[in-house]
């Protein structure tokens, strides 16, 4: 938030940066959180910088996690997911090794 970002962070989370760090999941990491996918589009300069970071920082807590970058926007990262395709086999590769 103290880097140049969309306008609708600021509306989603206002000005307050003590409130940006409540509402953070990245610094509501406190220890081994459940396994998790992080799905980015490569797309977007910052999204799986993003998501790395965040993995990182889950699996240093113990948690497993990892990301999978996808050639895709946002909107079609949530509106493809379950249409055959090898997207849609990783995560459900991801979510059988959960079993």
């Amino acid at each position: 938030m103290n880097a140049r970002h969309f306008g609708l962070y600021d509306r989603a989370f206002g000005a307050d940066p003590a409130q940006w760090t409540a509402l953070s999941p990245y610094a509501a990491l406190a220890g081994a959180a459940a396994p998790m996918l992080a799905v980015c589009s490569s797309r977007r300069k910052d999204s799986c910088p993003q998501a790395e970071r965040f993995v990182a920082r889950a699996n240093a807590l113990g948690g497993h996690a990892r990301v999978l970058a996808e050639d895709l926007s946002h909107m079609q990262i949530n509106t493809t997911l379950g249409a055959p395709s090898d997207y849609t086999a990783q995560v459900d590769a991801f979510l059988a090794s959960l079993r």
